[in-house]
C-alpha cells in the first residue's frame, strides 16, 4: 500500500480488492484483514483510506489475526514479545 496516496498496490485496487469489497458492501459484512507484525507499525487508517478512495468507505474492517506469537528472528528488532 502506498502511504503517500492511500492506494493499494498498482493493479490490485480495482482488479482484486475492488470485487472483494463490492461483495462485502452488498452483503453488509466486514472486510477481514490479517495484518502481520510489520503492519502494526504503519498508520492504522491506511487500509480504510485506500478502501474509501476506491468507493468502499462504508465497509467495516475487522482485524482477524495479528501474527503468530513469537520472539521473532534475530534480524527482526521490532518483533518482540511485548508487541504480541
Amino acid at each position: 500500500m502506498n502511504t503517500q496516496t492511500y492506494r493499494f498496490r498498482r493493479g490490485y485496487g480495482r482488479a482484486i480488492i475492488g470485487p472483494v469489497l463490492d461483495y462485502h458492501q452488498k452483503t453488509k459484512t466486514p472486510f477481514l484483514i490479517n495484518p502481520y507484525f510489520y503492519f502494526g507499525f504503519a498508520p492504522k487508517t491506511l487500509n480504510y483510506k485506500a478502501m474509501r478512495r476506491l468507493g468502499y468507505g462504508y465497509v467495516d474492517i475487522v482485524v482477524t489475526k495479528t501474527g503468530c506469537p513469537s520472539v521473532g528472528d534475530p534480524d527482526q528488532a521490532a518483533v518482540k514479545v511485548e508487541n504480541v
